[in-house]
């Protein structure tokens, strides 16, 4: 595998493993966090770039030092993610305008999920702009990008960074430094501080890697009092799950 080729899926990885950081910690991912977090980290860092390397280096020292374990780890999710809603994982409670544009951006959202081949899964339970699906999202459509220069499909190529290009653009940049804002200054967890962190740092370096620049959301997060955070099951149905993760 070429430079290229690897540095692509080193970013894939590291969005994938940012994903299952900010996914509900059920037994399969608690156990990754537990034992595999750093070391599949580290491993993905010798692949990346040198900027990649020296921007993340202060993060991922954080993250070395973090301890999990499964009870404080899962009443902390619950507590920022869920029941106080501290650092809401959604991209449309960021929105100021939800009552109005929600509907219209998640269909966005789906669009994008639909273009490339996914649908609803049975086995994981979220909404499509939960940070964890969209960090997956964008770690699939590296590794397409991957696949599609080791077989030489320039066009499609093309289309797979143009959809990271616009799904980082219009709608994972514009509220995931917000989100990292609220982990980090709401989290008792150091393991939470650090992935917030990380996922700032990795992000601003996306941003620069694809030429992209997004539009903020300046305002405060709009909590949402309807209940229907949970009531839409979506999540990734391609054939990569997070098996691949394992050693």
């Amino acid at each position: 595998m070429n430079e290229v080729n690897s540095s692509l899926i080193a970013r894939s990885a590291v969005y994938r493993i940012l994903s299952l950081g900010f996914a509900y910690p059920e037994r399969e991912i608690l156990d990754f966090l537990r034992e595999r977090l750093a070391g599949k980290l580290k491993e993905s860092l010798r692949f990346l770039p040198e900027s990649y390397r020296e921007g993340l280096a202060p993060a991922m020292e954080s993250l070395e030092r973090a301890r999990v374990f499964a009870d404080e780890l899962e009443g902390e999710y619950e507590r920022l993610f869920r029941a106080e809603l501290l650092s809401t994982p959604y991209e449309t409670e960021y929105d100021p305008m939800a009552s109005v544009r929600k509907g219209q951006e998640l269909a966005d959202i789906l669009g994008f999920y639909r273009a490339f081949g996914l649908g609803p899964s049975k086995r994981r339970k979220e909404l499509p702009d939960h940070i964890a699906v969209e960090l997956e999202f964008m770690s699939l459509l590296l590794q397409k990008e991957a696949y599609a220069r080791l077989n030489g499909w320039s066009e499609k190529v093309e289309v797979s960074i143009d959809a990271q290009r616009k799904f980082l653009r219009d709608h994972l940049a514009i509220w995931v430094f917000n989100f990292c804002d609220r982990v980090e200054q709401n989290s008792r967890l150091e393991l939470y501080r650090s992935l917030g962190g990380l996922l700032r740092k990795f992000t601003e370096l996306e941003l620069k890697e694809l030429g992209v620049e997004p539009l903020r959301l300046e305002s405060a997060f709009l909590p949402s009092e309807t209940g229907e955070l949970f009531s839409c099951p979506f999540s990734r149905a391609s054939p990569v799950d997070l098996s691949s993760l394992k050693s």
